[in-house]
């Protein structure tokens, strides 16, 4: 029988949409013409767990979901101009929102510098759930980088700093994520659940809240409730 990991994966190119580099990503933005190298698994194995059952597929967005990409920008623009906006200002907003159209460019560069995907702080029990997740699903990290030509490195670095169990076939770069085929995508942002073909889970962040119409974890002791139960 076939391991997951051993699996041969094959490369695409797919042109990334707006807010894909994370969930504070520029609204604004329409330059859709970047592309991002995206791993499909074409081997025709399925997957089992060691019970003999087919695992099923679980692929998890890194920013504002395992990795508090908010957290840094906010930081970032805080320390910058001397100001004091926080989470509960964001309630339903993009950070870029809130931000006067003058500040943008910084907002932008914060994203665009050599670090800030390296040192963003983990979700809490983000590691110890997705290690648990490992026994009993097939787990694919699914990010768009390619958005933020620094941060592909960066982001590989950090995943593999944080999540080592996570092998580099299973982390995918893309920006619609209707390509992928998964059971499940737990992701904090509602465009891509919209056009996700399996079940869309949707993560807690300031900017969706309110959003309705999916099920909904809160931090990832929710997480390993609902699949771990």
């Amino acid at each position: 029988m076939a391991s997951c990991i051993d699996n041969a994966y094959r490369p695409l190119v797919a042109g990334l949409d707006v807010h894909d580099a994370y969930a504070g990503g520029d609204p604004n933005n329409t330059d859709k013409t970047t592309t991002a190298h995206i791993f499909l698994d074409t081997s025709g194995d399925n997957c089992y767990n060691k019970s003999g059952t087919e695992m099923r597929r679980i692929c998890v967005d890194m920013d504002e979901v395992m990795a508090d990409a908010l957290g840094e920008h906010l930081l970032r623009y805080n320390k910058h101009f001397g100001e004091k906006i926080t989470l509960k200002d964001l309630q339903g907003k993009w950070l870029w929102d809130v931000v006067s159209t003058d500040r943008h460019a910084v907002l932008d560069a914060y994203l665009r510098s050599e670090d800030f995907f390296e040192v963003l702080a983990v979700m809490p029990e983000s590691q110890r759930v997705l290690h648990r997740l490992q026994m009993n699903y097939e787990v694919f990290i699914a990010t768009a980088a390619m958005e933020v030509p620094t941060s592909f490195q960066a982001k590989y670095r950090w995943l593999a700093k944080h999540f080592p169990f996570i092998p580099a076939s299973h982390i995918v770069y893309c920006g619609d994520k209707s390509i992928l085929r998964a059971d499940y995508l737990i992701d904090d942002n509602p465009r891509q659940l919209r056009r996700f073909k399996g079940e869309g889970i949707l993560y807690n962040a300031p900017h969706n809240a309110g959003v309705k119409g999916y099920k909904r974890v809160n931090d990832w002791l929710e997480v390993e409730q609902l699949f771990l139960s």
